[in-house]
């Protein structure tokens, strides 16, 4: 019996150990099971994973937003719930959209154990960005050489970490923003992250949000034609006047769309089903059963269906 089973004073039953360890370890691992292991290539290197684990930390955002208002984060007075954690995520990786991080740019996080860390991190990578953790026990100059050799172009830290940092500011001109939690006052050459986010016992009242992925799936196609310019996206932008035209229309939407997403405007939904349906002319109409005895409703196509008076 180990020292922590005796610790907590665990009595074993007669029959103990139920399984061995490699039972449990073959059981839990084997074909159709929770944590079922498969070998990959990354990289040309042969690798065993857990075939069913997910396959970034995305997903790994979303279930945790799964689990609502059990308690994620606990710091003296402070309790964070996942939903107020996945708020204040979803809103932060909004505001780094919106100031210009990319997939593949650099974020780094330097501070202690806060319930910031775990909202910078996820807002960094979720939005493809490389979050960058720097040792909170590094002295200036030690951060200072991580933030200029990772190329960070973002800096989410503490204050007590901002006081190293600040008097490097100047060797660093790659870093185009730094938020700093927890400081009194507006720190000089930064920004407060308070000012973005509130505090950790704001973050439940955020507006409900989601994770800004969804511009990676736009068609813009159709946008343009709408606009009566034909083509497709994006050889419509080389496409002489239309082209001008349609490249000065494409950036006016790329601003309003970074404003929608840095305001939270609005957040997308969507609901799936299958129903029985037929068309009818132009239209589909849809039933509740597959008889389609009772009509659940009608979607139209045609831009325009009303009778026009003949001109």
């Amino acid at each position: 019996m180990s020292d922590l089973a005796r610790a907590i004073g665990f009595v074993p039953s007669a029959d103990w150990p139920a399984r061995t360890r490699a039972e449990c370890h073959d059981y839990l691992t084997a074909p159709g099971a929770r944590f079922e292991m498969d070998t990959v290539d990354i990289r040309g290197v042969p690798t065993r994973v857990w075939k069913n684990a997910p396959a970034n930390l995305r997903q790994v955002a979303m279930v945790g937003r799964a689990h609502g208002e059990r308690l994620f984060a606990i710091y003296e007075d402070e309790r964070v719930t996942y939903d107020a954690w996945f708020r204040a995520v979803a809103h932060l990786a909004g505001e780094l959209r919106a100031r210009g991080v990319e997939k593949g740019d650099r974020v780094a996080l330097a501070m202690r154990n806060l319930p910031e860390w775990p909202v910078a991190f996820f807002a960094a990578t979720t939005i493809g960005a490389i979050c960058v953790p720097l040792n909170a026990w590094w002295t200036g100059p030690e951060l200072a050489f991580g933030l200029a050799n990772s190329g960070a172009k973002l800096l989410v830290c503490d204050a007590e970490r901002w006081d190293r940092i600040a008097p490097h500011r100047a060797e660093l001109p790659d870093l185009a923003t730094v938020l700093v939690a927890r400081g009194h006052a507006a720190p000089d050459g930064a920004e407060r992250l308070e000012d973005v986010l509130g505090t950790p016992h704001d973050y439940a009242s955020l507006p409900q949000a989601e994770l800004p992925e969804v511009l990676e799936y736009f068609d813009w196609s159709p946008f343009f034609w709408s606009w009566e310019l034909k083509g497709k996206f994006p050889d419509i932008l080389e496409r002489g006047e239309d082209g001008k035209e349609a490249s000065e229309l494409y950036e006016n939407a790329q601003k309003l769309l970074e404003r929608i997403i840095k305001e939270n405007s609005f957040m997308c939904e969507a609901v799936v089903g299958i129903w029985p349906a037929h068309s009818v002319s132009d239209d589909v109409e849809i039933f509740e059963d597959l008889e389609k005895s009772k009509k659940l409703d009608t979607f139209h196509f045609l831009r325009r269906q009303q009778s026009l008076p003949n001109k």
